[in-house]
């Protein structure tokens, strides 16, 4: 066991239901419409405008889409795209409740980083709230559910005494998905006819936890930016196109993964204090080795 202590704090959590209730507060406030469909729309692309397909049709001089996964966009944007790219990342997650005091004391405020035998895995876990998060990584492109695993790492924390007693796992919640880790960086085209892709749609994903919060939300306001540009300007698919070098500038360097593998810093971390430095801005923050 090796710990680091950040001298101020490392970085905030945020529920992003709480990010999507803030963000339809503010839209509404500035009189913005919402259409609610339960199926994502056919989408065409014009020259001089966009048209969305689903019970009614709405037309649009832009639009930008940031959630979905950027194969499934390609496609239906029908991009000349030669390869689509896709991502070796796996995480498998569980959410449990916590019941206690004593047991959020005993894990709140840190993020703890686990070891794992085989070198394609890592595991992690933290407290936010009143919940456990415990999530396992792989970086191998084996299929399945990865419960085994996941299940393997509770049970190894639970014998070490790393966990709170009696946690509730028949009331957890549990999810396996394949963030698009590092796909922007592969992506031929962020841009199509007046059109923009961000977030997930768009490949914007951590390359070292697959987390996808901060890239969707950079990402978009960068094309933000640009589509208000655009809008005011003769020629805007011209200025579109601005946004291939804005989001390159501002995230390519946290997007990209690292010089070396995360499994392979671990044994390291034991016995070079600088190395646990390095670690952690990797893992935090998405800074190179």
């Amino acid at each position: 066991e090796v710990k680091y202590t950040a001298r101020g704090p490392a970085g905030y959590f945020l529920k992003p239901a709480d990010l999507v209730k803030a963000l339809h507060r503010a839209a509404t406030k500035v009189k913005v419409n919402f259409r609610v469909a339960r199926s994502f729309p056919a989408i065409r692309l014009g020259e001089e405008e966009v048209r969305l397909f689903r019970s009614g049709q709405v037309r649009a001089k832009l639009l930008m889409i940031a959630q979905d996964r950027p194969i499934d966009v390609i496609n239906e944007l029908a991009l000349p795209a030669q390869t689509v790219p896709r991502a070796h990342l796996t995480i498998a997650g569980l959410d449990v409740p916590l019941v206690s005091t004593k047991a959020h004391k005993q894990l709140g405020g840190e993020l703890h980083v686990v070891e794992s035998a085989e070198r394609s895995e890592l595991g992690m876990y933290f407290a936010v709230g009143k919940v456990l998060h415990l999530r396992m990584i792989f970086t191998s492109s084996a299929s399945g559910t990865r419960a085994a695993e996941l299940s393997a790492m509770v049970s190894s924390l639970d014998l070490a005494g790393l966990l709170p007693a009696n946690l509730h796992i028949g009331r957890a919640c549990g999810a396996v998905w394949q963030p698009p880790a590092g796909v922007a960086l592969e992506m031929e085209t962020h841009v199509a006819k007046r059109c923009l892709l961000t977030g997930t749609a768009g490949g914007f994903a951590e390359s070292a936890t697959g987390q996808t919060l901060t890239p969707t939300v950079r990402s978009a306001l960068l094309a933000a930016e640009v589509a208000m540009s655009a809008l005011k300007s003769k020629d805007p698919q011209e200025v579109l196109m601005r946004y291939k070098t804005s989001w390159r500038k501002s995230l390519a360097d946290y997007l990209r993964p690292p010089s070396t593998s995360l499994q392979m810093l671990l044994p390291l971390l034991f016995v070079n204090k600088n190395i646990l430095a390095k670690f952690t801005n990797v893992l935090l923050y998405g800074k190179n080795i």
